[in-house]
């Protein structure tokens, strides 16, 4: 027995059985290799929508950010279709029929599964067409290589037409795990996975929406995959009300009304929400056949926020990207005028209030304290919170008496700076006669938010505007760190 086998045990501590090393790990899910760090938890959101417990799925310490590959168990291909059609990051899910760290192993295994598994493509009377494909992680095969690894299969014997295209077609795939050229240079795989296709992700939709052929854009439109992401963390579905706060053109609102939600947005500068050129955040819901969002002209500050929720609460979810002053500067209602003039009768019509600076500090206890108050129970709050990635620490994240953090992953920017993706859930009611003690508690961890995570301007550290040459030389640093972490973490594991 291997160690894949050891890992995918329901538990260590009794004799492991046949049936226990087909069946737990049943599936392999292949993920996209990017943004690995946001792998799990957006795994563990679509388990609990689809009604299973992430636990009895996979075996979270068998995970490893360092190899795309994870051996689960669903109860049926249903349920992993209904995960991969949401899935931002997964790259497809199979239905696995043999493992092992030589070609040897992985025939033995196949011919060692369940019976029911194999029979209807293996029987003489299968007439259904199929492909194989071969790639590995951590290489590229070349197209003589992956003949060799369809033939060091072929002994399985598979019944039917062979066809590159077909509407009924069967895909399996040969899956190699390769080491990094720094531990083998020879290029042989340390695991192999075969496998019937059954469920693909939603890159395509992901594709199709990116912000390169966005109708409407401004200077802080989420990217495509991130708003599909924090979707999926927010648990948007048919039916559900959903919040953006600082809607700016819409993209975080986009991804929720494609899976099925009603969505509201607001945001303070009127000009985003107007438009130019007869294009404003509509545009791009119309240019994708959606259904279009509310939209309000408020802020989310004690002042500025004009929602009035029940004691149970209104929105399923709030999803934003607040403006933390990087890429733009967060304002609110209110002048900085000590002495605020009333206006004029003939202007009032088409009067747009005055706005002042909105400093961080401020704006997230107001959008934690916000979120405990209009979400239902079990509501969910998503946002993403730029951080100093040298003093960071999980300390500067603002807290809640009726809030918990359930999920927080790193998205790395540059070398000084990158930004959590954070997703706090309703858990307790929300007692309005307790309204200042939960503000004075959220503003607490504000206060560490401001003393301990000192982010450069949107120029640079000193105020200077960064010339070409200096942000390429900052990416160039940021990805040989980034290399250094994963050979470090390689060469720790082994």
């Amino acid at each position: 027995m291997d160690v894949e086998d050891v890992d995918m045990s329901v538990s260590s501590s009794r004799t492991i059985s046949r049936d226990d090393c087909y069946e737990r790990g049943k599936y392999l899910i292949v993920f996209r290799v990017n943004r690995v760090e946001f792998w799990l938890e957006e795994l563990d959101s679509l388990l609990d929508m689809a009604g299973l417990d992430p636990d009895d799925v996979y075996d979270r310490s068998s995970a490893s950010l360092e190899r795309p590959f994870l051996r689960c168990w669903f109860p049926d291909d249903s349920k992993a279709k209904l995960v991969a059609s949401r899935s931002a990051l997964i790259r497809f899910i199979i239905e696995l029929w043999g493992w092992g760290s030589t070609y040897d192993e992985v025939l033995e295994k196949i011919s060692g599964a369940p019976e029911e598994r194999k029979k209807k493509y293996l029987e003489d009377g299968h007439c259904l067409p199929w492909r194989m494909d071969a790639f590995a992680f951590g290489r590229k095969l070349s197209t003589a290589e992956q003949e060799d690894r369809r033939n060091k299969i072929a002994p399985i014997n598979l019944k039917g037409p062979i066809k590159m295209r077909h509407e009924n077609l069967t895909q399996f795939y040969i899956l190699e795990n390769v080491q990094p050229p720094e531990f083998n240079a020879s290029g042989i795989p340390f695991h192999v996975y075969f496998g019937r296709l059954v469920a693909s992700g939603i890159y395509d939709i992901i594709d199709k929406m990116t912000l390169k052929k966005r109708n409407f854009l401004g200077p802080t439109s989420t990217e495509t995959e991130l708003s599909f992401l924090m979707a999926n963390q927010a648990k948007a579905g048919k039916g559900k009300i959903i919040l953006d706060p600082f809607v700016g053109t819409g993209s975080l609102l986009i991804p929720c009304t494609y899976f099925g939600s009603y969505c509201y947005g607001a945001d303070i500068d009127a000009r985003i929400l107007e438009g130019k050129n007869s294009k404003n955040a509509f545009s791009n819901f119309d240019q994708y056949g959606l259904q279009k969002p509310d939209l309000w002209r408020m802020d989310f500050s004690p002042r500025g926020c004009c929602i009035r929720a029940p004691p149970e609460g209104l929105f399923d979810a709030i999803v934003c990207d607040p403006p933390y002053g990087i890429r733009a500067g967060a304002r609110k209602s209110g002048s900085r005028r000590k002495l605020i003039k009333p206006v004029p009768e003939k202007y009032k019509e088409n009067h747009i209030p005055q706005t002042q600076v909105y400093e961080s500090y401020d704006l997230m206890p107001d959008l934690v304290d916000n979120a405990a108050r209009l979400l239902v129970q079990g509501g969910r709050l998503v946002y993403l919170l730029p951080v100093a990635t040298e003093t960071y620490t999980d300390d500067v994240l603002p807290k809640h008496p009726c809030m918990k953090v359930v999920a927080n992953s790193e998205d790395f920017l540059t070398m000084k700076i990158s930004r959590r993706l954070v997703t706090m859930e309703k858990i307790l009611s929300y007692d309005i006669n307790k309204q200042d003690m939960y503000r004075q508690e959220t503003r607490k961890h504000a206060n560490l938010l401001k003393d301990n995570n000192e982010l450069p301007g949107k120029y640079g550290t000193e105020g200077t505007k960064l010339t070409k040459a200096d942000r390429r030389a900052m990416k160039k640093e940021t990805r040989e760190q980034r290399r250094k972490r994963k050979v470090e973490k390689l060469t720790t594991d082994s």
